[in-house]
């Protein structure tokens, strides 16, 4: 749909003061809205007290699993750690005769 004359007239702004007004008064107005947004995503985050149930069943998970790596280091008889060397060889540095 076609703006009328006098809606074009309206959305112009007359002066440069006049079009800085309508560019701070927008850029607050999404502040404004950013800011809700950003208080509701707050609220609805989660609360303290999750945070601290969270970080208490992590701890246990953290104790389950070094035990039952103990378990299982205990059970393979002590044939080594289970790590794979790297497949690098040392280079053994050459003394220079003098």
């Amino acid at each position: 749909m076609a703006k009328t004359e006098k809606e074009k007239a309206e959305a112009t702004p007359e002066t440069p003061a006049d079009a800085l007004r309508d560019v701070v008064e927008r850029t607050f107005g999404e502040a404004a809205s950013a800011l809700g947004r950003l208080r509701d995503v707050v609220d609805d985050g989660p609360r303290p007290d999750a945070v601290e149930e969270l970080r208490d069943e992590v701890e246990a998970l953290r104790a389950r699993v070094a035990e039952l790596e103990r378990a299982s280091a205990g059970r393979a008889g002590g044939k080594g750690s289970g790590k794979k060397g790297s497949g690098k060889k040392s280079k053994k540095s050459k003394k220079s005769k003098s």
